[in-house]
């Protein structure tokens, strides 16, 4: 792992931390071929280790979830309101509280998370998303979220906790260097924004996989990604998977054909199941 990475404090299925490199070098060449890019957009913007990670060239970075609380919690990195020395005491008391409590602290979290519920404290969805099963992010029909505990109340110790500041305070000095616009939108609606001076970076749920993180994800959302993306004349790169170990992907064959293809090995260690948990060839289709 490259240790100037940035790696963002949000935990979730599908994070793209150990390929974001194979993205850098395929964005790189295609900003070498286009010197006029200087805009990032990216409309399913998850953790966002990979927005967080873009070359130099980029000076403005339009990203979106549909996930209220992801970019809620960014917006507030960006604003100064939830920095590391702000939060790194609220998260020691938190994991104090966790270590302390019944059922390995079950209790504690159970509690935390119908407060969370009930509030939509943003600083509880970090705690959530770090104390979670598997570090998975999962809601219900309702916006609720619902995962059990991941039963290691060691999660929020000393050290982690200090890294997470750490990665916090990194990403509000980024922010500061470079243009991020954070918004709370639909797909369709964010790739209305590009232009032929941007890039487009797509990291939709894996249809086939796990897919469950806010929303669903279908046949025909995939195909409405693709059809698309092939009217935008710019850059654009998606990152989908290959083979899962069992079964390769149709879909590719199915819609996405003629684009260009790399091809990367990648161990998922998230999963409701250990059998979710293997290795996986992930595919970054890509047209220039």
């Amino acid at each position: 792992m490259n240790i100037n990475m940035i790696i963002p404090p949000l935990k979730i299925q599908g994070k793209k931390t150990k390929i974001v490199p194979h993205i850098q070098e395929l964005t790189k060449q295609i900003l070498k071929d286009n010197p006029n890019i200087d805009t990032w957009i990216e409309p399913f913007f998850g953790t966002g280790v990979v927005g967080f990670n873009v070359p130099d060239q980029i000076k403005t970075v339009i990203v979106s979830d549909i996930n209220p609380y992801i970019i809620e919690f960014y917006e507030n990195i960006k604003h100064g309101v939830i920095t590391g020395s702000s939060i790194k005491e609220w998260l020691m008391l938190m994991g104090t509280k966790l270590a302390l409590s019944d059922e390995n602290g079950y209790v504690f979290y159970r509690e935390m998370r119908e407060e969370f519920n009930k509030t939509k404290d943003i600083k509880l969805f970090l705690f959530l998303s770090r104390t979670s099963f598997n570090g998975m992010m999962r809601f219900n029909k309702k916006g609720e979220w619902n995962l059990p505990y991941c039963k290691v109340p060691e999660k929020l110790n000393e050290k982690a906790i200090t890294s997470l500041c750490e990665e916090i305070d990194k990403l509000y000095d980024l922010m500061q260097k470079k243009k991020f616009i954070f918004l709370n939108q639909s797909f369709e609606e964010t790739l209305k924004l590009a232009n032929d001076n941007s890039i487009i970076y797509c990291d939709p749920p894996y249809l086939g996989l796990y897919t469950n993180y806010f929303d669903t994800w279908d046949y025909e959302n995939e195909k409405q990604l693709n059809t698309t993306l092939e009217t935008i004349k710019c850059p654009k790169i998606v990152s989908t998977w290959f083979d899962n170990g069992k079964t390769k992907n149709e879909i590719i064959d199915q819609l996405w054909s003629k684009w260009n293809i790399n091809l990367i090995n990648h161990k998922y260690n998230v999963g409701a199941k250990v059998s979710n948990r293997r290795q996986v060839i992930e595919a970054l289709l890509y047209k220039k």
